[in-house]
């Protein structure tokens, strides 16, 4: 009797790891199908010209980007992350456009779409810089229309499900909040910005 119970609860630890082992390819993984628009709101300066291109800029196939429609510079595509939607929507306007990158805390950027590089000029007292911003278009708890600018790496954005976005700058009450929402669309913005202090 002792050794049938010992068999019968090896059995059953077996199939309860086995069991175990398969429950993570049950967990619900969230995509949704969204349209993803790039706009060029930034050109490349003059000054700043050797270091574009330094990284990999190139003026012809940015400005045929940029002459393109806005309807052609969008891009219906399914996804689970706002990475996946935006590397999946520039690579379909041209061809392994999109390029990333990893910061020492290991989160994926985005250095460069259409050759369009991310640069980074310091001096002591400024910074001037050229980045792709993710512009979140989604639907609050409310049933509300909101659009922000994202402070979440593209990665971190899911798709197909409710997130709260922390860190969001509210210009009206001129300090930072929280957003809720389901992802409705993404826009990506190639702009520039000059700070100094």
């Amino acid at each position: 009797m002792k050794k049938l119970r010992k068999k019968l609860l090896a059995v059953l630890l077996a199939a309860t790891m086995i069991m175990a082992m398969g429950v993570t390819s049950f967990a619900k993984t969230t995509s949704a199908t969204i349209p993803v628009s790039f706009y060029l709101d930034a050109t490349i300066e003059s000054d700043d010209y050797a270091d574009a291109v330094a990284l990999g800029y190139n003026a012809t196939t940015a400005d045929n980007i940029r002459n393109l429609s806005l309807a052609n510079r969008t891009k219906t595509v399914s996804a689970s992350n706002g990475l996946a939607a935006i590397t999946t929507a520039g690579n379909q306007i041209l061809a392994n456009t999109v390029v990333t990158g990893t910061t020492t805390g290991g989160d994926t950027t985005i250095e460069k779409v259409f050759t369009l590089p991310t640069i980074n000029k310091y001096t002591s007292n400024s910074w001037k810089g050229y980045y792709w911003m993710v512009i979140v278009n989604g639907v609050d708890e409310n049933d509300e229309d909101v659009s922000f600018e994202s402070s979440e790496y593209p990665a971190d954005i899911p798709l197909g499900t409710e997130h709260t976005f922390n860190n969001i700058w509210d210009n009206e009450n001129q300090s930072y909040s929280s957003i809720t929402c389901t992802v409705t669309s993404l826009e990506v913005h190639y702009v520039t910005a000059y700070y100094t202090w």
